[in-house]
């Protein structure tokens, strides 16, 4: 969580953070959206390292502790989904841009044969 809220990670520094009184609404005021690449790396790569960081195995010790990670985890792999989410809606977007200029061909034509069938319904 350290890394996270980017403070130091030695136990000194973890403790004073955790017993601050706003300790508790830091993660909610987190910007998910602007974490530094660096922070992320860094959280990648300490998880990677430590595989026994793992809700199922936190729930054991401290039902805290099991949040905590699933926290971690959720902030781990939040730029991956939202890079998957962010393409999926560009996809999305360039289909519809698509599918709403052959509309307006379809429409043009569809007025054309209007055209066409009142001049053949007037001779």
């Amino acid at each position: 969580m350290a890394i996270v809220l980017q403070e130091k990670e030695d136990g000194d520094s973890i403790k004073k953070m955790v017993n601050d009184a706003g300790f508790a609404q830091r993660p909610k005021q987190l910007d998910f959206y602007n974490i530094p690449k660096r922070v992320i790396q860094s959280l990648k790569t300490k998880l990677a390292i430590n595989p026994s960081f793992r809700p199922a195995e936190l729930k054991a010790v401290n039902i805290v502790a099991k949040y905590i990670c699933e926290w971690i985890w959720a902030i781990n792999n939040f730029p991956d989904a939202y890079k998957m989410l962010d393409d999926r809606r560009q996809s999305l977007q360039k289909l519809t841009d698509g599918m709403n200029s052959i509309l307006k061909v379809v429409t043009e034509k569809r007025a054309h044969m209007e055209g066409l069938n009142a001049e053949i319904r007037r001779q």
